[in-house]
């Protein structure tokens, strides 16, 4: 299976998704807007997190960082977060290969070009959930 960019995950039919494909979201205060520039913070802050996606296996799936700006992070299903944010959804081929609170421990102290990721703690700004209903919001 190809890693798939550039596209949020509903576009997929995702009905009967595959019984090996585990599915995440990753919300968070820091700014995700995709842009064209290559100067753009935001822009190197989203690909230095599709890096950390990588570490041990390949996303098979990364939609389009959603602006939770009008429906906030909560809406999408963040537990931790009830403000304006961005919420950026994806999806392994493998069972087990990360759970939430491993990929947490990864993104914790990540120094990204607009912030620091904190996925712990008081001041966390990032959530990472395995998703368990893919077509939820």
């Amino acid at each position: 299976m190809n890693t798939v960019l550039n596209t949020t995950l509903t576009d997929y039919d995702l009905a009967n998704p595959d019984s090996n494909l585990e599915f995440f979201n990753l919300y968070t205060k820091l700014n995700l807007r995709p842009s064209e520039s290559f100067r753009s913070k935001s822009r190197k802050d989203l690909e230095s997190i599709i890096q950390l996606l990588g570490l041990r296996g390949q996303p098979v799936m990364i939609g389009m960082p959603i602006n939770a700006k009008d429906n906030k992070l909560d809406f999408f299903g963040s537990k931790k977060f009830k403000c304006s944010g961005w919420v950026l959804k994806f999806a392994y081929d493998r069972t087990g290969l990360y759970s939430a609170d491993m990929l947490a421990d990864i993104f914790d102290k990540t120094v990204l070009a607009g912030g620091v990721i904190k996925t712990k703690g008081k001041g966390a700004n990032t959530e990472i959930l395995k998703v368990q209903n893919v077509n939820k919001r």
